[in-house]
């Protein structure tokens, strides 16, 4: 569900620049059920801003763990419409796809 969310912001960050997005439970809007925000290509824990709450970073179509922008640091890449594990493009590492702003 994690990996799902993280996605999914990064997919919005593609399209939203300099804005915060905050990712709730459910149907809630209040700041005790945010999940996470994503601000400036960072996705921090629920609200916070600090940076020793940043769960990913964000850099063009790489998802980076923590603040970190290493090549050696990347969760996921995106390419494509595929989501891959780590700095890979090769189809055997392919976890998601996207399609019509779906992940599958």
């Amino acid at each position: 569900m994690k990996k799902v969310i993280i996605l999914g912001l990064m997919i919005l960050s593609f399209s939203v620049i300099n804005a915060q997005i905050i990712v709730y439970k459910g149907n809630s809007k209040y700041s005790s059920s945010a999940i996470c925000n994503l601000r400036n290509d960072k996705v921090y824990k629920k609200t916070s801003s600090f940076s020793s709450d940043i769960i990913c970073s964000i850099n063009r179509n790489k998802i980076y763990k923590g603040s970190s922008s290493f090549s050696s640091d990347v969760l996921y890449t995106i390419k494509d419409n595929k989501v891959y594990k780590g700095n890979s493009n090769y189809s055997s590492d392919v976890i998601m796809n996207i399609k019509n702003g779906k992940i599958y």
